[in-house]
This record gives structure tokens, sequence and C-alpha cells, in this order.
């Protein structure tokens, strides 16, 4: 491929111009794929600091919730019926 782009600059295969250049086509296309990387590891790090949040908002959430149950019992009397609650 790089081969192909550097004869399309006009570089002749064997030539030191078309070394270089191919040298400079690989040394981009490594520098492209470490930039990748880079932002899928920053990308998928921020995914997990995201869930981490979320796990610890839903934990809060059911902490919260659980701290405010009621607890009702009723008892029947004939035809009455007797609620207490705490």
């Amino acid at each position: 491929m790089s081969m192909q782009k550097c004869e399309g600059f006009g570089y002749k295969p064997g030539s030191t111009e078309m070394a270089n250049c191919r040298m400079q086509l690989t040394v981009m296309q490594e520098q492209d794929n470490m930039r990748r990387k880079q932002n899928m590891s920053r990308a998928l790090s921020e995914f997990g600091d995201d869930m981490q949040r979320q796990a610890d908002r839903n934990a809060y959430i059911q902490a919260a919730q659980a701290r405010n149950r009621i607890n009702c019992t009723s008892t029947r009397y004939g035809n009455m019926v007797n609620t207490s609650c705490q």
C-alpha cells in the first residue's frame, strides 16, 4: 500500500526517496494506530468510570429507600381492623 502511495507521489521503486517515503508513511501509520489505541483505552476507562458512578448512585438510592421504609401490621378484631405502622 505504501509502495503504491509513494509511486503516486512520483518516487521511483528502489530509490532513496521511495525508501524515505515508505518509512515516513509507516511511522505515520504506527502513530495513528497508537492514537486510536489511546482513544479506545480512554473511552473504555471513561465508560468504566460512568458504570461505577451509576452503581454508586443506585447503591445510595437503595440505602435511602431502605432507611425510609415503613412497615405496617394489621390485626383484625371482629369487624374492625387495627393497623399500626413504624
